[in-house]
Order: C-alpha cells, then structure tokens, then sequence
C-alpha cells in the first residue's frame, strides 16, 4: 500500500481549486455577456412599445395632368448626411516580459462612457488580437493564463481616434 504524502494531498486540493476558479471566472464571464445581451434586446422591445401608433394611410386624390415640365432636382442638404464613423482596424500584441505570447487570452472590449459590452475576441498562437471599433474611449479587459498556470487579468483604458489605417495598441508589461 503506496502512502499519500500530506503536502502531496495539499498539492492536489491546491489545484483542483485553481481550476474550480477558472471555471467561475469564465462562467462569470458569460453570464456578463448574457446580461448584457439581455438588457439590449430588453431595451429594444420597450422602446418598440412606447412608439407612438403610426396615423391611417391617407389616399392621395389623383394626379393632376399639365402642360408643364417641372424638372426636380433631387438634392442632399449637409446637415441631412448620417455621420457614422468609420471603424478603424485596431490590434495589440500580447507578450509577457519574458517574450512568449500571451496565448489563448480573452479579451473583453467595453465602451468606457457606459461600460456596454462590444466585443470579445481571443488572442491567437503570437498573442495578437485584433477587432474592428468605431473611434472612441474602451476599457479593454484581458483574461489568460501565463507559463506557471496562474490566472492573468488587467485591464487597459484606450482612445481607439479616427483613422484610415490600423491602429496598434502598445504593448503592456506582463509578468
């Protein structure tokens, strides 16, 4: 009969709890997501509600034939312009202060002003990510796992500004 070692049975506990965190953490991860979709479709359904009743058709008495020709031009005013902004191709390197990448790491995309959710996207086998934002201020929130297994998380305030090329992000110091 092999005798367990009590630092070995300790070990053990150590990290099944470990990863009964990941778990939590990433089951919380998505319950933010649902919530968030959740408050969205809730937001669209009220307001679909509170509009106002659209008024009966009115028939249009016939068309009045003439002599005339009246040429119409079809014009724009400024002002009439929807101002969309462009969205802007942004990326970051993820590396750890050691030069391995940042593998596998969830990246959370928020709107600063409001903190809604606009995007989740995960870094590739480089530690790269890349997404497509409008130009304004997010909270970036990264979620991995470095060399040893232990959880890595920080998050990052940055001004993505209006541009016709790819925006990179600097890369932060991980440990």
């Amino acid at each position: 009969m092999s005798e367990i070692k009590a630092s070995e049975i300790l070990l053990n506990l150590d990290n099944r709890m470990k990863n009964m965190e990941k778990q939590l953490k990433l089951q919380e991860f998505q319950l933010r997501i649902i919530i968030d979709n959740l408050n969205k479709l809730y937001k669209t359904t009220t307001s679909i509600e509170q509009k106002e009743k659209l008024p009966e058709v009115v028939k249009a008495s016939p068309a009045v034939e003439s002599d005339k020709d009246y040429n119409f031009k079809s014009e724009v005013r400024s002002d009439d312009k929807k101002t969309e902004k462009k969205k802007v191709a942004v990326t970051q390197l993820l590396k750890f202060n050691n030069g391995d990448p940042l593998v596998g790491a969830n990246v959370i995309i928020n709107i600063h002003s409001n903190k809604v959710l606009i995007k989740k996207v995960t870094t590739n086998t480089v530690g790269r990510w890349q997404a497509f934002l409008t130009p304004q201020k997010y909270i970036i929130t990264i979620i991995g796992t470095n060399q040893n297994s232990e959880d890595v998380e920080f998050e990052q305030i940055i001004t993505i500004p209006e541009s016709d090329t790819p925006f990179t992000i600097p890369s932060p110091k991980i440990n």
